[in-house]
């Protein structure tokens, strides 16, 4: 190395292209001759890269866990409380928390999600991708039912049961139980998403399948004597 400047500051060729290298900083301006100074940023190795990708997989995958553990074990309890009796939906003991969960507590969830969300950020092909499958779910597992389930039935009882199968098939839990899910894998910018799809299945989806409800109670009620198909 040659000494350069003031002080013990060094100042070396580079050990690929012959260029210098003043320590992260270009040689003071008094030096002469050498080599044109050539700054070089190192790259990162693959294997810190793949590193990085697996702990933000692993980091993703607890925090999954964690919200499912969560989510099923108030499920749980639930459960349990009613199945032992320390909570009688026949007494009443679940009105005040419906009202509150119904009525106060998912509506101001939908009310945040949409106001601190940004709208003109959402891509309506993912919006229109998500229903399209749960129309697609529902046609399917409405003609499933019809063919397979119960096919002895009146036209009436079975148009009924295949529309409440259908309807059980697609209607998601898309807050009490998606907007955890989603914030924990894709972050808080995605739960508009949520409300979106909600959205569409309130005021398109969800009144297709009221219709069948009732054209399939109607028909069975005009038929009681008709012969079994």
């Amino acid at each position: 190395s040659k000494a350069c400047g003031r002080g013990s500051r060094q100042w070396a060729p580079g050990p690929h292209t012959g260029a210098g290298d003043w320590e992260g900083r270009a040689p003071p301006s008094g030096s002469r001759g050498g080599p044109s100074i050539v700054f070089h940023q190192p790259a990162e190795p693959a294997v810190g890269i793949v590193e990085k990708m697996k702990d933000a997989a692993l980091r993703s995958a607890l925090s999954l866990l964690t919200v499912l553990v969560q989510t099923f074990s108030a499920l749980g309890l639930g459960f349990v409380c009613v199945r032992y009796g320390f909570i009688d939906p026949q007494r009443g003991d679940m009105q005040a928390i419906q009202f509150f969960i119904g009525r106060i507590a998912l509506p101001l969830l939908v009310f945040k999600i949409v106001a601190t969300a940004d709208v003109g950020s959402v891509d309506i092909g993912v919006v229109l991708s998500c229903n399209l499958g749960k129309v697609c779910a529902y046609i399917l597992t409405f003609c499933m039912t019809w063919f397979a389930y119960r096919s002895k039935e009146k036209v009436g009882r079975r148009m009924l049961t295949s529309a409440v199968f259908g309807f059980f098939a697609t209607a998601s839990n898309d807050l009490a139980i998606g907007f955890p899910v989603v914030q924990s894998i894709y972050g808080a910018e995605m739960t508009v998403y949520l409300a979106a799809n909600v959205l569409v299945f309130q005021t398109i989806l969800q009144p297709l399948a009221m219709v069948l409800f009732e054209l399939g109670g109607v028909l069975d009620e005009s038929e009681p004597n008709s012969p079994i198909l």
